[in-house]
Order: structure tokens, then sequence, then C-alpha cells
């Protein structure tokens, strides 16, 4: 059975996001810090998000060169999303790509990735969230990190103790 870690990039007083909406804060720190959590993201056998925070980072991390790029690339992932597959098509838009370069004022390629294409074939986890997550700790492996938005990280605590989440709040 694999272990579920929640990993969040939070404020010491409870943001997620800038006072822009944005992420890039997430991404400067300590170099020590940078080293561990490239490391504890490369320990993952899947790496598990709620629709929107796919939707953000799915159009991000495929042509990103940042250091966190090649574990969020190569990793396989799970979108948990009531769209079903129609969210991995509204994810993966060249717009969306596109815009993502323009607006994220970090390190960015104008090519794929090695890895990149995964996001594209994400598993898509429209069921029960309980039994979903049941079915994928279940499996052998690695662990499974969860990405929080905070939207999904509030489903996932709420759960309670059948999720057994290991949580990393980072910042």
């Amino acid at each position: 059975m694999r272990d579920l870690i929640l990993k969040m990039a939070i404020s010491i007083d409870g943001f997620v996001g800038g006072l822009d909406g944005g992420i890039k804060w997430v991404f400067n720190g300590d170099q020590e810090a940078i080293a561990w959590t490239v490391e504890t993201v490369w320990n993952a056998s899947l790496h598990i998000m709620g629709s929107r925070t796919f939707h953000d980072i799915a159009a991000y991390w495929p042509t990103s060169t940042e250091v966190f790029a090649p574990p969020m690339n190569q990793i396989p992932k799970a979108v948990f999303s009531r769209q079903g597959p129609a969210v991995l098509k509204a994810a993966n838009t060249t717009a969306a790509l596109r815009d993502a370069r323009v607006n994220a004022g970090t390190r960015q390629s104008a090519e794929l990735q090695p890895g990149g294409d995964s996001w594209a074939e994400a598993y898509v986890a429209s069921g029960d969230l309980a039994a979903e997550v049941a079915t994928l700790k279940a499996q052998e492996g690695k662990p499974i990190v969860a990405h929080g938005g905070a939207s999904f990280a509030r489903s996932l605590i709420a759960l309670g103790s059948s999720t057994n989440i290991t949580c990393w709040c980072i910042r």
C-alpha cells in the first residue's frame, strides 16, 4: 500500500497564492529547501491533483526548465475531475502553454521537455473521491504526492482518517 502525502506551499499567514494570485513565490527560497523538495517529489510514484491545479500546472511544466520540471513531467499523474477526460484537453491547449510561458516569469523553453507529454496521458479520476484515493493507495509503489490547491487539499483532509495523509506544508 502506498502512502499519500499532501504537499502544499503555503505562507505563514495561510495563503497559497501571492497578492496577484500567482505562485512565483513558491519557486524562490534557499537552495537547501529547494533541493529537499526536488528529492522528495522525485520519490513519488504518482502525482495527484484537482482539476484547477492540473489546469494551471499542466500548462506550465511541459516546457519548463525549472529544477522541479523533470519529476513533475516524468512521474505519472492523476487528475480528480468530474469533467472526465475532457479535463485533459482543456489543460493542454496551445494557448494555455503560450500564456503560461508569457505570464510565468520563470524559466520556460519553447520546446517540450522530457516527459512533458505525460500531462496529456494523466489518469482521470472522476468517481467518488474516497474510493478513487483508496484504489490508488492500494497499488504497490512509492508514495503518492497530492499537490494541493486549497479546494483539493480541503477535500482530501475532509475524508479524515480513511485517507491517512501525511502533510508537507512548505514555507
